[in-house]
């Protein structure tokens, strides 16, 4: 997801269960608030199912999914394939 800024605040939204009481408490000084992912209204079990959601819209629209600029990749690309049944 990203990282939206608020009130000149960064905020990290959380999906692992126990991840956000944990990052609680070791980032007193990080400039950033942690959330759970369901404050967003996503549950944690499905962040990874609307990941993947995302990311096959995102291919079968023909749009780059990557980021070059964290990846190392030298340019934007399309992730994944879609594969169609063969006609009968």
């Amino acid at each position: 997801m990203r990282t939206t800024i608020d009130d000149r605040r960064r905020r990290l939204p959380v999906g692992a269960q126990h991840a956000a009481p944990r990052l609680g408490t070791t980032s007193t000084s990080w400039p950033i608030e942690v959330f759970h992912s369901s404050n967003f209204g996503i549950p944690a079990d499905a962040k990874e199912a609307l990941a993947f959601a995302i990311l096959a819209y995102e291919t079968f629209h023909q749009r780059p999914s990557n980021l070059p600029s964290a990846t190392g990749a030298k340019k934007p690309a399309i992730l994944g394939k879609i594969s169609y049944a063969p006609p009968r």
